[in-house]
């Protein structure tokens, strides 16, 4: 929010202009043009790196993964992922994308009032350990009553908790300072202490199904099943340097939690706002759901492919716009590990936080007509909500990138095509299966609002209090 507000406060007249400020003795520069934010996540990951303080806050396991590594340590790991993210892997998903969608069709009609958030975080979750990992989580199993179900929403329910201490660590500085330090200094704060219990089970779980799935594979590496961790095995065995194996097995711990982290809570997240618009726009709830019928209802045709998916323009418009006005992740911050880049005209010294404002590129009053409005017909050609197609130039022409949060150049998310499949398959689904979404009377009067831990995630906020909000709840009608 501070973030925000300074760069609202003193750029010039459109908020393009960078901002530098001094936090703590280090020189921050917010950046909120567009043009200027791809140029450094251009300059990852050399000479910009993941900053330390958001290694530290974010830290998961002894090995740091894809998604907080720099150097050649990311590099190797990158080229170890990105062949199990390709298309043809992705679209291989689908099958169990649509599975866990039919499960939580199933959940959702046995309950009047649902913590949207909560659900589609269930989803999310199965989709990844069976796609990523090849676990059945069953956190859909409505019953809840089976052994896989309670062990999964018992992790779940473990990492939920972590994201709320890394909230808390972040708004203590002294305490997410204190973790680089030695174990019984960092136990000194209460945060640190539930923090350090929580990752040493979580850690312990992660390494063993890592374990126990190299030793497998090292032995029949002709049984590998296409899920990413198999799939990451066999490439990191086929190294020209291999990895010594416990390092290896670190390796692999710190992704199976990255993937975890990145693959549940922020499509999730995404998923909840855009369900929350289409209850309050009952207009583009209908026409998406004219489309999805289409495609799912339709008697006598094929299983929809992936390629079908993307060809569903008001639901895509309706998702691309829910992206671009609550990106999971509203800044991205890099540190300058060495002397003598230079942006904008100045040589910034080593130790400059770059941070590049995702949300204020994105909701530019100069570029964009009412930014802070959700109106997918942004995205159809001639912004016609009637249209059937999705207009391929419009981001070109607004001045906007809407999946901004995903990244940009080197170290753009490998799991955007998962995470953008997963979106358009359940809001279909959904909105075939259901002939209504609606908001909770007992939550009118409410105003939408954000939580943030490792992304923004809706509430519904009363009053002004710091506890003066509720999860955000919607009604699901057969």
């Amino acid at each position: 929010a501070w973030m925000t507000y300074w760069s609202k406060q003193f750029s010039e007249k459109d908020a393009q202009t960078p901002v530098s400020l001094r936090v703590m003795g280090r020189l921050v520069v917010q950046v909120s043009a567009l043009a200027d934010i791809k140029q450094l996540l251009k300059a990852r990951p050399d000479p910009l790196e993941r900053t330390r303080g958001f290694y530290v806050a974010t830290q998961g396991t002894n090995h740091p993964g894809l998604f907080n590594a720099n150097g050649a340590q990311w590099k190797r790991q990158r080229r170890i992922y990105a062949p199990a993210f390709n298309a043809k892997n992705v679209e291989g998903m689908l099958e169990t994308i649509v599975s866990k969608a039919n499960a939580l069709v199933t959940a959702l009609g046995q309950q009047e009032e649902v913590p949207v958030r909560q659900w589609f975080q269930y989803f999310t979750t199965d989709v990844i350990c069976e796609v990523a990992f090849g676990l059945r989580f069953n956190c859909l199993d409505s019953s809840g009553g089976d052994e896989a179900s309670i062990r999964s929403r018992t992790i779940l329910k473990n990492m939920t908790e972590m994201f709320d201490e890394v909230k808390l660590r972040v708004e203590n500085p002294l305490a997410m300072r204190s973790l680089s330090l030695p174990i019984w200094i960092q136990n000194l704060f209460s945060v640190n202490r539930k923090r350090n219990e929580m990752m040493k089970k979580l850690n312990q779980y992660m390494s063993d199904v890592a374990s126990d799935r190299l030793h497998f594979l090292k032995k029949n590496p002709s049984d590998a099943k296409r899920d990413l961790l198999d799939q990451a095995i066999l490439s990191a065995l086929n190294e020209p340097e291999p990895v010594q194996e416990e390092k290896l097995v670190q390796m692999l711990a710190s992704n199976i939690f990255t993937f975890f982290v990145a693959g549940s809570e922020t499509t999730a997240n995404t998923l909840a706002f855009l369900f929350y618009y289409l209850a309050q726009h009952p207009h583009w709830q209908d026409a998406a759901r004219q489309q999805a019928q289409q495609l799912h209802c339709a008697a006598n045709r094929a299983a929809p492919t992936a390629k079908d998916y993307e060809q569903m323009s008001v639901v895509k418009a309706c998702v691309i716009e829910t992206m671009r006005l609550h990106p999971v992740v509203p800044f991205l911050g890099s540190e300058l590990s060495r002397e003598g880049f230079r942006f904008q005209g100045m040589e910034m010294p080593k130790g400059t936080i770059l941070v590049g404002m995702v949300r204020e590129a994105n909701t530019n009053p100069h570029r964009l007509e009412d930014p802070m409005a959700w109106k997918p017909e942004r995205w159809l050609v001639n912004s016609d909500p009637a249209s059937t197609m999705i207009d391929p130039n419009a981001a070109d022409r607004l001045g906007i990138m809407p999946d901004l949060a995903f990244g940009y150049g080197p170290r753009v998310c490998p799991g955007k095509r998962l995470a953008e499949l997963e979106l358009l398959v359940l809001t279909t689904k959904l909105l075939c299966e259901f002939r209504k979404v609606e908001s909770l009377p007992s939550q009118a009067g409410m105003r939408l609002d954000e939580g943030f831990t490792l992304s923004a995630w809706p509430t519904m906020r009363f009053g002004e209090g710091k506890d003066d909000y509720q999860e955000l709840n919607l009604a699901f009608k057969p």
